[in-house]
């Protein structure tokens, strides 16, 4: 088979949204839902638990003071931004071969994707945004096109990163070559899968390249 449609296969087999997400999702738009009940639904997770509260601790939120329980995590970051932190956590928990690589690490990939994650909704309130919630995925999902082809072939993206760093060129351009798909394009087609919305996906596709005509608002 070839490495761009193990990628396609790979897509495909990918699982619907996990449980907990649909959860919280329903949660959202139920008028009688309380924070309770939803700190309640992230408390069944251990590891989801533990992330949440150390991105509500974060300075780069700008805010004093320790967060000790969900409830407050919630009322911290919002429901929004708890439920796709959540997103990302599955993400990255449906892959198993990132957890076997030193030089790979998705406890990496989860600390930068949060930041970039942090960063797009600031600089969405700064302008004035209207939908910050497609900012904040957008940054937590952007490399997700990594993990994806990494869980395709561990071997080809160490080369990857390998030749990049010797030649001092992007990770684009060696994926490229390796795979015959970058990993801004698997993300897109993984955004996709999952039923995103567009400007999330083209978000995802397009972060490393500028492009920006005719790019429909968040």
């Amino acid at each position: 088979m070839k490495t761009i449609d193990k990628i396609l296969t790979t897509i495909e087999e990918i699982p619907t949204l996990p449980t907990i997400y649909n959860t919280l999702s329903d949660l959202m738009v139920n008028p009688r839902a309380t924070v309770e009940m939803a700190a309640n639904v992230i408390g069944a997770d251990q590891a989801a638990s533990f992330k949440i509260l150390r991105v509500a601790n974060s300075s780069l939120f700008g805010y004093h003071g320790s967060v000790d329980t969900i409830t407050q995590a919630i009322l911290r970051l919002g429901y929004n931004e708890i439920r796709h932190i959540i997103f990302m956590l599955s993400v990255i928990n449906f892959f198993s071969k990132t957890r076997k690589y030193i030089s790979f690490r998705p406890s990496d990939l989860w600390a930068h994707s949060i930041g970039v994650g942090i960063a797009s909704r600031i600089i969405a309130k700064k302008i004035g945004a209207t939908n910050i919630e497609n900012y904040f995925i957008s940054g937590i999902l952007h490399d997700i096109g990594k993990i994806l082809l990494f869980e395709v072939s561990a071997k080809d993206y160490i080369k990857c990163i390998r030749i990049a760093e010797e030649r001092g060129i992007s990770i684009a351009e060696t994926e490229k070559e390796q795979f015959g798909i970058n990993h801004m394009e698997a993300g897109g087609l993984f955004a996709r899968k999952w039923n995103l919305p567009e400007q999330v996906v083209l978000a995802i596709k397009h972060h490393d390249t500028g492009i920006v005509d005719n790019f429909p608002d968040m």
